[in-house]
């Protein structure tokens, strides 16, 4: 995040998205995977994902095409 001002502007489902992406770059930063320095759209993906498990945006467009998580993120995520 750019700035704290920034950060207040965001939801909480927002921020809770992203601590979920950070968390996970930060694991995969300690993991042969890593392939960068920053969190990246799978990272947010997955975020958006785990921030709303039932109901996410993510969930329900991969839903709709008969389709998972596992579906379109890479096989060493």
């Amino acid at each position: 995040m750019q700035s704290a001002a920034a950060w207040e502007t965001l939801t909480q489902s927002s921020r809770t998205a992203v601590r979920f992406a950070e968390a996970l770059a930060s694991l995969r930063r300690h993991t042969s995977t890593w392939r960068g320095d920053e969190l990246d759209t799978f990272d947010l993906l997955v975020g958006i994902a785990l921030s709303h498990p039932r109901d996410s945006e993510p969930r329900a467009l991969l839903e709709h095409h008969g389709l998972t998580l596992a579906d379109v993120l890479p096989e060493d995520y």
